[in-house]
């Protein structure tokens, strides 16, 4: 008979016992695979987001009296005074730059109003490149017409108003076509409309407060942005360019500071599993002490004691491995909405899945290591004599 086979008719004569291992296995290897898959999901979704926004920039006139701060960037005054603007050849100079990676261009202007007699900000913008730019962006209703106002959520609820509600604005009353959900960001305080009719009724055609745009990364990235930064510098004096930390950047931290807590819940649970291990194997040695005596009595040797014991535990924890991956990426795939609060999707990845199995071969061979040398060391004579 084999060794092998010594372990396999123990794990099936010790079946209740055989059945807390695993289990404690499963635990460890679920909350891992769970915590492991979710943050690899997010993570991939971002740089896929990454990879296709590029670096975002922001061109605004340069000023020290700037009050709105647009996603950590002074870009618009507040209500006791105008900001200077930039002119519309700089919104010119960067359209031309779509050669050096240049893509999507969302020029804005902000200007101050008085609505429902609350002092709110008003931005002008085109929509169709500010949703491109904001993928991120949640509307309820529908984008608006020329004529259409887009309201954030703070301001939607500080006016108490809802979709089809009029608002005069100048003079001039709009229809808030679309209210935008809440973004945690500067969006949720401002009031948008199409930047050429705000640019009409405050009659500053052709004139911007700044300008939004993306340059989409590639291989040369570093060269082609500092091409477009100086490109930009070069025909225009008195201006800014600054890096734009978007939604998705703040939300990469979050996904970093999610994974070092998932790693850090990891261990503990893992540790926490191999010390059940261990303590089941130890108790399981105690119970098996004429058996080891026995085999010790009939020839075998200590290192065979020591493979008999390891290759249960290899055996328990490989099981234990792979019904923890499976559980693990079941429970992920419901977990994740709530915990990533946004839209990923959960696979089944191999590499987690060998991954889970290595985690608990190891585990499980690490904490039986010392109770199969306990069984090894047991000596044939006081074995029976303890009985």
């Amino acid at each position: 008979m084999y060794l092998k086979d010594i372990a396999i008719s123990n794990i099936r004569i010790r079946k209740l016992k055989v059945f807390f291992l695993i289990l404690g296995i499963i635990l460890g290897i679920t909350t891992v695979v769970t915590l492991t898959s979710i943050t690899v999901a997010m993570q991939r979704q971002l740089e896929d987001r990454f990879e296709s926004q590029g670096t975002r920039l922001l061109v605004t006139p340069q000023s020290q009296a700037l009050s709105l701060s647009y996603n950590g960037v002074s870009v618009a005054s507040g209500v006791a005074f105008e900001a200077p603007v930039l002119p519309q050849k700089v919104l010119a100079d960067v359209i031309g730059l779509k050669d050096k990676g240049v893509s999507i261009v969302s020029p804005k202007l902000v200007k101050s109003a008085e609505v429902a007699s609350n002092k709110v900000l008003i931005t002008g913008i085109e929509f169709n490149s500010e949703i491109k730019l904001k993928n991120y962006w949640e509307i309820q209703g529908q984008v608006p017409g020329e004529n259409g106002l887009l309201v954030g959520k703070a301001i939607k609820d500080k006016l108490g108003i809802s979709i089809g509600d009029d608002l005069q604005i100048k003079g001039s009353n709009f229809k808030v076509e679309g209210i935008l959900n809440e973004t945690g960001a500067a969006e949720d305080k401002l009031i948008f409309m199409n930047l050429h009719k705000l640019q009409e009724l405050y009659n500053r055609q052709g004139q911007l407060t700044f300008i939004e745009f993306n340059v989409v990364d590639d291989n040369e990235m570093n060269e082609n942005l500092d091409a477009v930064i100086s490109g930009i510098e070069d025909r225009n004096a008195g201006i800014d360019i600054s890096t734009v930390k978007g939604q998705d950047e703040a939300r990469k931290e979050v996904v970093d500071r999610f994974a070092k807590f998932s790693l850090l819940v990891s261990i503990v649970v893992l540790f926490i599993g191999s010390l059940i291990v261990l303590t089941t194997m130890m108790s399981s040695v105690r119970e098996r002490t004429k058996e080891i005596g026995v085999f010790r009595a009939i020839g075998f040797r200590q290192s065979h004691i020591i493979k008999i014991i390891l290759t249960e535990a290899l055996i328990i924890s490989i099981i234990g491995g792979v019904v923890g991956y499976l559980s693990g990426v079941l429970l992920a795939k419901i977990a994740a909405p709530y915990i990533a609060q946004i839209d990923v999707q959960i696979g089944w990845n191999i590499s987690i899945g060998l991954m889970a199995v290595f985690i608990s071969s190891v585990v499980g061979l690490l904490s039986s290591a010392y109770p199969a040398y306990q069984a090894a060391q047991l000596d044939p004579v006081e074995a029976f004599r303890s009985l």
